[in-house]
């Protein structure tokens, strides 16, 4: 379904969190909300959503099987509606730094909760969206992180950042302390390529774009939208 602009709906973010420690009913609200996201998405046309998983910060098992459990109650919802869950990588935050240990940080872990919920579903109801922000945060290597991922990867989060801060700039303008680019682009889209991605480049580069006057931010989303088909040419080569 496109709307008056011609464009459609590649994906969507769920409300987040989807889980509140000690508040049952609050936690169960906020699944409900989910699966009207996810109605929503079916009316929309929009064949996948992002659902952000809960960290406690301190018990990894603990939240993984917690994870499992919340994730599985979407699932009745994600068939009738006919959308696929996106996990998300995500990072801790200490002092407004970025520290390694948030849900799905890790590629290997990440698939561990795809495979176990598609196992469950009976059916691939789950895949992923990879932050390249989240990730550069964390210093990970990008190219390796979609090698992983693979047919997994669904949908894509696009900005960059100084490696500190989860800043959502536009790709190529940010630098890393030892002053070189931050993301390695060229390992991004070398990824894509070479696991044949053929989803969307979405960007999130929301800040870049509230930094800029007015009067720029044409010109501004003109830039992105540049960048947007240099890596789609890249990527397809």
């Amino acid at each position: 379904m496109s709307n008056f602009w011609g464009a459609y709906h590649s994906q969507a973010h769920a409300v987040f969190p989807f889980y509140v420690e000690g508040d049952d009913e609050l936690s169960d609200y906020l699944i409900m909300s989910i699966e009207k996201n996810m109605a929503i998405c079916e009316y929309l046309g929009c064949p996948m959503i992002v659902v952000h998983s809960y960290c406690s910060n301190d018990e990894p098992e603990k939240d993984f099987d917690l994870n499992l459990s919340l994730y599985k109650k979407l699932i009745p919802a994600a068939k009738k509606y006919g959308v696929k869950i996106c996990l998300e990588n995500g990072f801790r935050v200490w002092e407004n730094r970025g520290l390694d240990g948030g849900m799905c940080s890790d590629a290997d872990e990440a698939l561990k909760y795809i495979n176990a919920l598609n196992e469950a579903a009976g059916e691939d109801v789950f895949g992923f969206c990879l932050d390249t922000g989240h990730a550069n945060v964390l210093k990970k290597d990008i190219k390796t992180f979609i090698k992983k991922l693979g047919n997994h990867l669904l949908c894509l989060h696009i900005h960059d950042n100084y490696e500190i801060f989860d800043a959502h700039l536009f790709p190529f303008t940010q630098i890393c302390p030892g002053f070189g680019k931050s993301v390695d682009w060229d390992r991004f889209v070398e990824g894509l390529k070479e696991i044949g991605y053929r989803g969307d480049l979405s960007f999130e580069c929301f800040r870049a774009v509230h930094l800029l006057p007015d009067e720029l931010k044409s010109d501004g989303l003109k830039f992105l939208s540049a960048i947007g088909r240099y890596f789609r040419n890249k990527i397809k080569g």
